[in-house]
């Protein structure tokens, strides 16, 4: 999933279990590309996991994944973070082309 943010904003991913069998020492880890995040483990009761960025800062761009696995198999979701927000060049080469027409 493609989620576009732009520098210095706050956001959330959140990734959902739909089932799992069984459905005890379910364990998730968040990675920024090859970068470990964070790790967990799911309670009885929740059955998600979010990850929040406070201020969304150039490194934060790429690709997020949520690994979640038991003894009996894996699962994962997958975000890919993308630019939400036109550079001071990009956005001045935009407007003269803008003003051009």
């Amino acid at each position: 999933m493609e989620v576009r943010q732009a520098l210095g904003r706050a956001f959330s991913l959140t990734c959902n279990l739909l089932q799992a069998y069984p459905a005890r020492h379910l364990q998730y880890e968040w990675k920024l590309g090859s970068r470990l995040l964070t790790v967990g483990q799911f309670s009885d009761q929740r059955h998600d996991t979010s990850y929040h960025v406070k201020a969304l800062n150039r490194e934060g761009y790429g690709e997020y994944t949520c690994d979640i696995t038991n003894e009996a198999g894996a699962g994962r979701c997958t975000f890919l973070v993308t630019g939400g927000y036109l550079g001071h060049n990009q956005l001045k080469g935009a407007l003269l082309r803008q003003l051009k027409r």
